[in-house]
């Protein structure tokens, strides 16, 4: 299956998470899903196989918690799908927080196969994805020399808030004998 539709099955899988469209979810993984969210002391944490498992993750959730999520990139390679967005889960009796989130899918023959919330996976491929972005960039010196301001930032904060306003003015100076 092509990396395109692994990609395609995991916002399907996320579309149907915001929709709370637990048949197309059920519809959307494979029957021997393992999803696994680290953590202790809080209602969602562990591993959890199949389509029982994700139910009663579900069915949990539903109970104990009001969560949302908004991916915002899928990053693939092969079978693994990187999604990077923002997560909210709130527990009824204490008050919730936006967080930002990477989660690990494995999809294949349009089924998500595996999710992970595992934290050194997670860095890994970001880790993975961070360096791939980085080689395809320009080196810095190349940058500096058609850029029209640079900004140093690792001075002070005072050195970094003067040059800002340095560009700012001469932003402002610009577009004021422009017009």
């Amino acid at each position: 299956m092509s990396t395109d539709k692994n990609v395609q099955t995991v916002k399907d899988f996320f579309a149907a998470i915001g929709r709370g469209d637990r048949e197309a979810l059920l519809a959307l993984v494979a029957e021997d899903i393992e999803w696994i969210i680290p953590g202790k002391d809080w209602p969602l944490a562990g591993t959890r196989h199949g389509h029982a498992g994700l139910a009663d993750l579900l069915e949990t959730a539903s109970k104990s918690m009001e969560t949302s999520t908004e991916p915002r990139e899928f990053v693939a390679q092969g079978d693994r799908v990187l999604v990077v967005g923002f997560a909210k889960a709130m527990e009824l009796i204490i008050t919730g927080r936006r967080i930002d989130a990477a989660e690990l899918a494995k999809a294949s023959a349009g089924r998500c196969r595996d999710k992970f919330c595992n934290p050194d996976e997670m860095l890994e491929a970001a880790r993975q994805e961070v360096s791939r972005r980085m080689a395809a960039q320009l080196p810095d010196e190349e940058k500096i020399k058609v850029a029209d301001f640079v900004i140093d930032n690792s001075g002070s904060l005072d050195a970094t808030e003067k040059q800002v306003r340095d560009v700012y003015a001469q932003l402002r100076t610009k577009v004021l004998t422009a017009t």
